[in-house]
């Protein structure tokens, strides 16, 4: 019987609210033994379904930037489930291996844009000012995201587990819309700048809030469009998101949302959800021009401040790499150099984390491997999901794929002058669209029970494309059929 059928029903939910219970212990609890206790109640659910641990990981990772302290160490709730998880996952494939007598021989594969993003990233730190920031980063932006990728490769192998982590993410952005909705409308905890109030929800900025959402919001427009379930929740998602994106007033999310749903709209063949968007962006930017919104007016003029911070910081930023070419200068650890090199004209914003570049951050943060791996596997994940848009085997997995696409050349388009990827939320949703673009799930019906015993699927979804497919174009061939 599949992991889907035995955890169905009242046990299936019993076991999700002790999972939840679990980490919401940890959470809360103001004593460190008791948070270690409800930590541990969740690892042991965990290992009996870690699907649902999975789902919740995504739900959680807009809340990283509230840490629990256990022991005097600061751990996320992201971290502490994916660590959890780990655990339940590596104790019965322990007791497994030392009762076979080892693990038999078997074939190394190397997924090559990994491999170079990796060696980028632990080698950057040779040239780290700050080692320990650097190894800090390397743990929450590098390593556990890389760790919750093939946890949820493994995880995704049929339609519901795959279905549960989308649904997840989606949830995760309803909800950061909805706190944010409450921040906007009865508190004053907003962000006032250029003439508006701005939802910042859990983050410090609106930019970053912007920038979680609009990666959410083409995927929720695309169910809801092209889906053949749940379309009206889906269009309800998408509504939120939609309306918590335009309360940020961040333009450059604006920008990467409207170029990913223009992008979708035209593929999809609906024109009047093209004219939808064009048309809501123009009333948009059109009002504000008339209400003489600083806010809009100021985009608008190619000498306004935020344009020249922009360029200011981009030639600081090449002028780093002209001097770091092969090892960056380590991950977040752009703000230790920055003043060195920051124009004179630059002087009323000194403290800039991050080159507010893509390229840019990639080849500072984890070097000239680091860049090249990062390219390629943005790459990848735009033919994967393109892949799936065009070939996957249902309706709904094939909306699913195109709103990955879009989701994509949005963190390419927003990327370009802003953050995309090295913040702990970015990073997991960018390995998450890399688990769910390079998967076919099983239907139903047909997942078998080669992960029965271990709570773990059998192996990656990729491993098992169609041949007719064939590789990408990148792709090594120890990836293809």
């Amino acid at each position: 019987m599949s992991e889907e059928r035995r955890w169905t029903g009242k046990r299936a939910i019993m076991q999700a609210a002790v999972m939840v219970a679990g980490i919401a212990t940890y959470v809360l609890a103001p004593w460190s033994g008791v948070a270690l206790s409800g930590w541990m109640i969740f690892t042991l659910t965990a290992g009996a379904w870690p699907g649902m641990a999975l789902r919740l990981i995504v739900l959680s990772t807009p809340f990283y930037l509230f840490p629990k302290t256990v022991t005097d160490l600061p751990f996320s709730p992201t971290e502490a489930m994916l660590v959890g998880l780990l655990v339940a996952w590596l104790v019965p494939a322990l007791r497994r291996t030392l009762r076979s007598g080892g693990p038999g021989p078997r074939r190394l594969r190397l997924d090559w844009p990994i491999v170079l993003f990796l060696l980028g990233a632990v080698f950057a730190g040779l040239a780290a000012t700050d080692l320990g920031t650097h190894a800090r980063n390397l743990r929450v932006v590098v390593l556990e995201p890389l760790l919750f990728y093939y946890l949820a490769k493994r995880e995704s192998q049929t339609e519901d587990e795959f279905f549960g982590l989308v649904d997840a993410w989606l949830l995760a952005g309803v909800a950061v819309s909805l706190f944010a909705f409450y921040q906007y409308l009865f508190t004053s905890d907003t962000i006032v700048a250029e003439g508006v109030a701005r939802a910042r929800g859990l983050y410090g900025s609106p930019n970053n809030l912007g920038i979680y959402l609009a990666r959410v919001l083409p995927v929720a427009g695309c169910l809801a469009v092209w889906g053949e379930r749940r379309r009206g929740l889906y269009a309800a998602a998408f509504a939120v998101v939609a309306a918590a994106l335009a309360l940020t007033f961040s333009l450059g999310a604006w920008l990467g949302a409207a170029v990913a749903l223009l992008l979708v709209a035209l593929l999809g063949s609906r024109r009047r959800f093209a004219l939808g968007i064009v048309g809501v962006l123009a009333l948009a930017l059109l009002g504000g021009w008339l209400l003489d919104l600083p806010r809009i007016v100021s985009h608008f003029s190619p000498d306004a401040a935020t344009w020249r911070w922009r360029v200011y910081v981009w030639q600081a930023g090449i002028n780093m790499v002209r001097d770091h070419p092969l090892l960056g200068v380590g991950l977040d650890n752009f703000l230790k150099l920055y003043p060195s090199y920051m124009l004179p004209e630059a002087w009323p914003e000194p403290g800039l984390s991050h080159p507010h570049n893509l390229l840019l951050d990639l080849w500072l943060s984890t070097g000239l491997l680091g860049l090249v791996g990062g390219v390629w596997l943005i790459g990848r994940q735009l033919w994967r999901a393109w892949r799936s848009w065009r070939f996957a085997d249902s309706v709904q997995l094939r909306a699913v794929g195109l709103g990955l696409f879009a989701s994509t050349v949005d963190l390419v388009v927003h990327g370009s002058f802003d953050n995309a990827y090295f913040l702990v939320d970015l990073a997991m949703v960018f390995w998450l669209v890399q688990a769910l673009a390079g998967t076919r799930p099983r239907p139903y019906k047909a997942a078998g029970a080669a992960g029965e015993g271990t709570g773990m699927a059998s192996g990656p979804a990729w491993e098992r494309e169609q041949e007719e497919e064939g590789p990408a174009p990148w792709e090594t061939p120890s990836h293809a059929s």
